[in-house]
């Protein structure tokens, strides 16, 4: 895996950022927002908020998806896949029941999930090869 993740960042295939502070509950493959407020990545999931100022409705900052936890660490410590090509040694704890391939959508249901069925709230995170 070590290996693979390497020669892909020397193929330009993908853009990682190493070694970032992550909430404890976040698992390899789990989409990911950056919490401002804890100073952490915490685990996305889809949802919206209503601005009191106009009455619409805008993505909520658990919505605006950073990255996939590519490698938890020690100390809540990961590296997170920004963009770009990588090989997950499992999808598990971001997909419930059989992985198939196609495009995944940020969970409304569950934080750190993805879906293969579009949902109402839609925020598209990665394609499964």
């Amino acid at each position: 895996m070590l290996k693979e993740t390497i020669e892909a960042i020397e193929a330009g295939r993908a853009l990682l950022w190493r070694d970032q502070t992550v909430d404890a509950s976040v698992l390899p493959g789990q989409p990911v927002f950056w919490n401002a407020l804890t100073q952490q990545f915490e685990q996305a999931r889809a949802s919206v908020s209503q601005s009191q100022a106009t009455g619409g409705f805008t993505y909520a900052p658990e919505a605006d998806v950073f990255g996939l936890c590519l490698t938890k660490k020690v100390g809540n410590r990961a590296d997170i896949v920004i963009s770009g090509v990588v090989a997950f040694s499992s999808l598990a704890d971001a997909i419930d029941g059989d992985i198939t391939p196609g495009r995944y959508y940020l969970s409304a249901a569950a934080p750190g999930k993805l879906v293969l069925q579009r949902p109402p709230v839609t925020v598209a995170v990665a394609i499964v090869l």
